[in-house]
């Protein structure tokens, strides 16, 4: 197949500029770099605490699109911290 992977190129660095960015990008590609980070492993909880505090303003977006995509990445990356998952 053609299709093109860049989860290889997933690395805290990239992670972090595209997050820190996100607010320069359209509401499409926020979904984008919101599925492409889902995909990405947090090497611990300060970690996850961390991409959550740059996205929280996200789950105010106007657009129900970026809301939800944020929504699936916050219950994507505390799916193994049970106390924070239920909030």
């Amino acid at each position: 197949s053609n299709k093109i992977s860049f989860e290889g190129l997933l690395s805290k660095p990239v992670v972090y500029y595209l997050l820190n960015r996100i607010r320069e990008f359209s509401e499409w590609a926020q979904c984008l770099v919101l599925d492409l980070v889902s995909k990405y492993v947090p090497t611990d909880s300060n970690e996850i605490f961390d991409i959550m505090n740059l996205l929280e303003d996200r789950l105010q977006h106007a657009n129900g699109a970026v809301v939800l995509a944020t929504t699936k990445l916050f219950l994507h990356l505390t799916l193994s911290m049970a106390d924070v998952h239920q909030q």
